[in-house]
């Protein structure tokens, strides 16, 4: 039994990919790439990258069906086969991603003996070592000379600034004797009395049952205020003053360091500040009022 084969039968005729049918609708359109890419504002990369299935460079899946709908807009066909070809497109890219053969990852200084137990390549190893040096090397010479340049520069440096500091030294031919010291006999200075207050004063000031000296070493502004007098202001010059009131007396110095004081017969405590000013206020004691209002007897 014989079979006839119709050669009248037409050639069998791959389908077209989605990246053909695209172009197809481009070129019959009448568009350029850069053309498409004036009228829609995709970017010609991203249409070249639709036409030859380089799916990887578009922002996404949602973005290419998007260029794919617009281009289709602008080329006047029907845009829902060509979306449905890009993602059958897209899907089939991930299919053969997936399969690709996995690599072997074995480090190539180590071999698989008999025994399925790994074996150190001492060859492959001596070349990689032997490589390693060579490129460091040239760094191991340069770094102990760079070192010991900086060494030798700081250390001249330092010189420098110490032979700056130094100061010559005159040298001497023969050593000087020592100098024969003669005791001195220092005569003590006489001594110089302190100086007593007067016990009689110069100048009386008012008249009363109590009173106080004051001395005056340099001249000095007081403010005196005597009894229930009105206070007045003198510029006393240096000498003893007294001062006699019958209940109170108030004494405003402008400077302590220029007086001394005496009540009772005792020295008021005094500092001696330079500058010092001091408000004072003297008392007649009860006893005395005492006596100065007792009357006299019959």
């Amino acid at each position: 039994m014989t079979t006839d084969i119709d050669s009248s039968s037409e050639p069998f005729v791959a389908p077209k990919t989605f990246g053909a049918s695209f172009r197809e609708a481009r070129e019959q359109a009448g568009f350029s790439i850069e053309r498409a890419a004036m009228s829609t504002r995709i970017s010609a990369g991203f249409i070249e990258a639709l036409e030859n299935h380089n799916f990887k460079i578009l922002p996404g899946d949602i973005f290419g069906r998007g260029f794919v709908r617009n281009l289709c807009r602008a080329y006047g066909c029907d845009s829902k086969a060509l979306v449905i070809a890009y993602d059958q497109a897209v899907a089939g890219q991930l299919i053969e991603t997936n399969q690709e053969p996995v690599r072997d990852n074995k480090p190539k200084n180590f071999r698989l003996n008999e025994d399925r137990r790994p074996s150190f390549d001492s060859g492959n190893f001596q070349r990689s070592a032997s490589k390693a040096w060579n490129f460091a090397r040239p760094v191991a010479i340069a770094v102990p000379v760079l070192l010991g340049i900086l060494w030798l520069s700081q250390t001249a440096y330092q010189s420098w600034k110490s032979s700056d500091k130094d100061e010559p030294i005159a040298e001497t031919a023969a050593v000087a004797p020592a100098p024969v010291v003669t005791p001195v006999v220092e005569t003590p200075a006489p001594v110089v009395a302190a100086p007593v207050v007067a016990e009689v004063p110069a100048v009386v000031r008012g008249a009363g049952i109590e009173s106080l000296d004051l001395v005056v070493k340099s001249p000095v502004q007081v403010r005196i205020g005597r009894d229930k007098d009105k206070q007045v202001i003198e510029t006393l010059q240096p000498n003893t003053y007294r001062f006699q009131f019958d209940e109170q007396l108030r004494l405003l110095v402008d400077d302590m360091s220029s007086v001394d004081l005496k009540f009772k017969g005792q020295l008021v405590p005094n500092k001696g500040v330079k500058g010092e000013k001091r408000y004072m206020t003297f008392a007649v004691s009860e006893g005395t009022l005492a006596k100065k209002n007792e009357k006299p007897k019959l």
